[in-house]
């Protein structure tokens, strides 16, 4: 319904913006695609304050960043997508 598109689209801006002003740093539309999909699961709240920022911000490795994105992993239903957040964050 419309209702609903205009809420998820609310949502994804809100994520969206949350993820510009959080980095530091320069990522690709890749990396900011996928940094939206974990700030839209996640909440804003959770990302300002994550792991998984502070490593991006600090230009952590490749794993380290992984391993941050999938430090969030619960419920158990959840890991498909961290691993599908990570495939897109470095393709």
């Amino acid at each position: 319904t419309e209702k609903a598109e205009s809420m998820f689209n609310a949502a994804i801006n809100s994520a969206a913006n949350a993820v510009a002003r959080g980095l530091t740093v320069s990522v690709n539309q890749n990396q900011f695609d996928a940094l939206v999909s974990f700030t839209y699961n996640v909440g804003v709240n959770a990302f300002k304050n994550s792991t998984l920022l502070k490593r991006i911000n600090a230009n952590a490795s490749q794993q380290s960043i992984t391993n941050a994105f999938m430090m969030w992993n619960k419920p158990k239903e959840i890991i498909g997508r961290r691993k599908r957040e990570v495939e897109l964050y470095f393709s």
